[in-house]
């Protein structure tokens, strides 16, 4: 989040833009792509991190630009993930499983200032486990002093259940499950969004969430094979 600050500072603060007046941010409809393949587990069991797929596949340009029009100069940036283990027998890392995908809200912001959407992987096992899994973290979640703010969606983002959750004071993240595949949203968005007050963070990154996390999770969710 240290980039966080210093981008606020050189683009003048807001729910971020700059000195010189930009366009809002535009959001457009949700369009799943082709399927995700995602390899089989076994019955009761788990995949192994490091047989999962990379999560840069998980959305395609097109389905970003569905989503936000103005997103230009789109770049993957896979990262490692060390994986809470389901099982056992599951201590491997992920070589991609996780991705920010950055890009700039043409005329929104100045170009130096990129905005992004990030999706991981947190799991691949049998829908059973995923199922009791999803169920003891969304428990845990409630308990925790670092994450406020959790709010249970149920099935109505799209996958069989997401629930999101704040850390600080603007910085949601989205836990959904959808048969086999545990994941998560989050990211950050800048520019002038509709019915937001400038400078109003908080509910910025509740916009950000709700117009942008939220049909990223549902888009994931329609591109899973069953």
């Amino acid at each position: 989040m240290v980039c966080l600050v210093l981008v606020m500072t050189a683009a003048g603060c807001g729910v971020v833009g700059g000195s010189k007046e930009k366009v809002p941010v535009e959001f457009g409809s949700a369009r799943p792509g082709a399927a995700i393949a995602l390899p089989d587990p076994p019955k009761g069991g788990v995949i192994p991190a490091d047989k999962w797929p990379s999560a840069c596949q998980f959305l395609s340009d097109e389905e970003i630009t569905a989503l936000l029009p103005q997103a230009a100069d789109i770049v993957r940036k896979p990262k490692v993930v060390s994986v809470l283990t389901l099982d056992d027998e599951q201590r491997a890392k992920a070589p991609e499983g996780a991705c920010t995908f950055q890009f700039w809200l043409k005329g929104a912001t100045t170009e130096e200032i990129t905005s992004s959407v990030d999706v991981g992987i947190s799991g691949l096992a049998d829908p059973e486990v995923i199922t009791a899994h999803y169920a003891e973290t969304l428990v845990v979640d409630r308990k925790r002093k670092d994450k406020s703010q959790v709010e249970d969606y149920g099935a109505r983002l799209g996958p069989e259940a997401c629930y999101s959750y704040l850390t600080g004071s603007y910085f949601h993240t989205l836990l959904c499950r959808q048969g086999t595949l545990l994941f998560h949203v989050d990211g950050i968005g800048f520019g002038t969004f509709p019915g937001v007050a400038e400078g109003d963070l908080p509910a910025g990154g509740k916009h950000w969430r709700d117009k942008v996390q939220a049909p990223v999770a549902g888009v994931i969710a329609a591109k899973i094979s069953r």
